[in-house]
């Protein structure tokens, strides 16, 4: 006959082979986190972001080469000046011939980037600093209502042009963070936090891109959606009718009411504040969303007021969206969230375990 103890070590041992059990599974069946937003959202910033927290393994399996790095911030310089150069007729503004000989060389370079190396930038570095120096460039970029897309970081780098121009520059992680590359196809990383797998997926953000999205769609643990709050202003690269903050919203609104993340946790990101806060003082919110009847220029009412917008698309009431105001440049502060979503995350898996 069992005693009590004995029972009691039969079941302790039972509790013990059912957690190993669903442990082994998660082991199988990695932790999915999927980066969804448009394209220029600062979804890949963020990816990036949560690569650098992990172990050094994990950073040099995921990091770009610095080569590959510093020939990427030569494409951003190279694109940034064309598309200035090129917005020139936009505002009925004329250059000189001279100058206009000099643009053209930049120009032939714009339309063979895959062939730009570190040789050919330094050939032009003076070229791209002169423009980005002349009064009637700075004028453009400096409108408040520019009448075409530029990159966030165009202004940090194109300030560093001297410093990206010599053989030996190495790539900060600065700028790792700040340069632009179009995500194209599907790009995951493998990492482990507590013995526990997880498997981080990020999608291109353009509308050309977004067919493939289906493809990560199964057995998502955690949806991290990327919106830019900063671009309410803006229009799509590919569709100059459509505001990108509108986009972002029908994108929201069709991925939160999905049965594919039915069982998903959901976290928005407002990411780009610290663009946002400096814009709402230049270009009124309320020239933009029609239903805005506050204060233009208090971020706590803006940002709330666009924050609502998305919260509201949810038409599951036992749903929550965690949310989060953020930039996705500021290491400490993506930290701190990501932080929280893993402890999120964690918490209830132990639960399950």
């Amino acid at each position: 006959m069992c005693s009590k103890k004995d029972a009691s070590v039969d079941f302790l041992n039972s509790k013990k082979i059912d957690r190993e059990i669903k442990k082994e599974a998660m082991e199988v069946q990695p932790l999915k986190l999927l980066l969804l937003g448009g394209g220029e959202s600062g979804k890949s910033t963020i990816f990036k972001q949560i690569i650098s927290f992990q172990d050094e393994k994990t950073k040099k399996e995921n990091t770009p080469s610095s080569d590959s790095i510093v020939r990427n911030i030569y494409q951003n310089i190279v694109v940034s000046i064309q598309t200035l150069l090129d917005s020139l007729y936009l505002y009925d503004l004329e250059i000189s011939y001279e100058d206009r000989e000099r643009a053209k060389l930049i120009e032939n370079i714009s339309e063979h980037l895959e062939d730009l190396n570190q040789h050919t930038f330094i050939s032009i570095a003076q070229d791209l600093k002169y423009f980005w120096a002349k009064e009637v460039v700075q004028n453009i970029y400096n409108n408040p209502n520019r009448l075409f897309n530029l990159n966030d970081s165009a202004e940090y780098f194109l300030n560093g042009i001297d410093k990206y121009a010599v053989p030996q520059y190495k790539p900060n992680q600065t700028d790792l963070l700040r340069v632009r590359v179009k995500t194209t196809g599907i790009v995951e990383a493998d990492f482990s936090i507590n013995e526990l797998p997880f498997k981080l997926i990020d999608v291109g953000g353009q509308k050309n891109q977004r067919r493939k999205w289906i493809h990560c769609f199964q057995n998502i643990t955690c949806v991290l959606f990327v919106t830019s709050i900063n671009d309410y202003d803006t229009v799509l690269e590919e569709d100059i009718n459509i505001k990108r903050l509108d986009d972002s919203l029908q994108i929201f609104r069709e991925m939160v009411n999905s049965h594919w993340f039915e069982k998903s946790a959901f976290v928005l990101f407002l990411n780009k504040v610290d663009l946002f806060k400096q814009k709402i003082k230049k270009v009124p919110l309320s020239d933009h969303l029609k239903d805005f009847t506050g204060r233009n220029e208090s971020f706590n009412e803006t940002s709330q007021f666009i924050k609502n917008k998305f919260l509201h698309t949810n038409k599951n009431s036992e749903r929550f969206i965690y949310h989060h105001f953020t930039c996705a440049l500021d290491t400490e502060a993506i930290e701190v969230v990501f932080k929280s979503i893993q402890d999120t995350l964690l918490s209830s898996i132990t639960e399950i375990l």
